[in-house]
């Protein structure tokens, strides 16, 4: 499999960079394989790792995944994928939603540690996919994504385009 990465972003410093709980990966299975879902995922998580596998679905899929972490903090996600025509190849569809909540914060006065109130944190991901078999051993695919965070009632929304392709070696 042919594997091609293009970094046009970074980082500035330290608190410059925004949209790291997208980092987080999705999928038991590909969790567990290290991380691996770029070259083998073939469910409904295909698009999150790589959205050229999608070309490889041939039937309707959902997932969902509930993660309960420390502190409150809970990480959602939620996956659609959907092939438009499977005998003429007009490609698949894809939905997903990403959901990063904590509980709440404790806030402290400029002046010292006392707590003065509290504060709620929320991030989003809304995701929409196409990929495409071009080939018997080629596809390729693109993600939109809207990205939403929101901190003591401070939101930013940006958004973001990924791309890739999957060629299969016949050996």
């Amino acid at each position: 499999c042919l594997l091609l990465t293009v970094n046009c972003l970074y980082a500035a410093g330290k608190g410059t960079t925004s949209a790291s709980f997208l980092k987080i990966g999705i999928g038991a299975r590909e969790i567990a394989m290290g991380e691996a879902g770029s070259t083998i995922s073939d469910g409904a998580n295909s698009f999150y790792w790589n959205p050229a596998l999608m070309g490889q679905i041939k039937t309707k899929k959902v997932t969902a995944m509930h993660t309960k972490w420390l502190d409150d903090i809970n990480y959602e996600y939620l996956g659609y994928v959907h092939p438009l025509d499977v005998l003429n190849r007009k490609g698949v569809i894809a939905m997903g939603t990403t959901l990063l909540t904590m509980g709440s914060i404790p806030r402290t006065g400029a002046a010292g540690p006392a707590v003065t109130g509290s504060f709620k944190a929320l991030n989003t991901a809304y995701i929409i996919s196409y990929g495409r078999k071009l080939r018997e051993n080629f596809s390729t695919g693109f993600n939109i994504k809207i990205i939403s965070q929101e901190i003591d009632g401070d939101k930013a929304v940006g958004y973001a385009v990924d791309a890739g392709c999957l060629y299969k070696l016949k050996i």
